[in-house]
């Protein structure tokens, strides 16, 4: 089921880099991706914080 999907991403990468984030298309697609990235560093640095205070 997912074997189809895995080939159409890079396509879809590489249309995102020839539109741009400022499109109108995908600038939301482009805000959801920054909260979800900013999320995702902001657990890793709390992780690492944790793993600090343990040595």
């Amino acid at each position: 089921m997912i074997l189809p999907i895995i080939p159409g991403i890079p396509i879809l990468v590489a249309g995102v880099a020839i539109l741009g984030t400022d499109h109108p298309i995908v600038r939301p697609f482009a805000r959801r991706f920054e909260q979800l990235r900013q999320r995702y560093t902001k657990s890793q640095s709390k992780d690492e914080g944790e793993e600090s205070n343990k040595s």
